[in-house]
């Protein structure tokens, strides 16, 4: 009885076998999709070196399943004639996509937004919580969750965003720049306490 037990949370269990075959699908999905997106950006340069919107639309087309995040931030089915603006954002099989205006394709985690976003359309993020920005304190990786919310976005301009404290702040978790491309948001109610 106790080698069935064992058997069972083996294959079922967090970090069970069933778990980790999940989790290697999924990072083989994600994979496959940023492959497919860097083939169709490749086949649309122009020649001289530049990213063909209109060819990459075409290509992209031939992608089954792909959606164009538009400046409305709907979804809408790529086809040939589809008009794409870079920086643009796709989902596909549930990741999202996004391809530079260089034609850099790279992942990008649900729920996470980067400062061309935030250039983009800056009002739409005035007073949201960070995280994910590097601090003396501990480099910005991984806060606290008594750290997480202490700071919201307070204006963004052309070259810079600028952080307004939302609590007392010990000097330790002052930003000093950014933890890589993205940074996480989240609105007042999600703001952990």
């Amino acid at each position: 009885m106790t080698v069935a037990g064992v058997t069972v949370a083996t294959l079922t269990g967090d970090n069970g076998l069933l778990q980790k075959a999940t989790n290697s699908k999924g990072e083989t999905i994600k994979a496959e999709g940023l492959e497919r997106l860097k083939l169709a950006v490749v086949a649309s340069y122009d020649t001289n070196g530049k990213v063909d919107t209109q060819n990459l639309a075409k290509n992209l087309s031939e992608i089954d399943g792909l959606k164009y995040i538009n400046n409305e931030n709907q979804e809408v089915n790529v086809l040939e004639n589809t008009e794409i603006q870079l920086t643009a954002k796709f989902k596909l099989n549930g990741y999202n996509y996004k391809i530079s205006d260089e034609g850099k394709v790279t992942y990008k985690k649900e729920g996470t937004v980067d400062n061309e976003d935030i250039m983009k359309s800056p009002e739409t993020y005035y007073g949201k919580y960070v995280t994910n920005y590097e601090c003396d304190g501990n480099g910005g990786i991984n806060l606290s969750e008594n750290q997480l919310g202490t700071w919201q976005i307070f204006y963004a301009d052309d070259e810079n965003i600028y952080l307004i404290a939302s609590n007392i702040i010990e000097k330790n978790y002052i930003p000093t720049g950014r933890n890589g491309k993205s940074v996480s948001m989240y609105s007042e109610s999600d703001k952990i306490q």
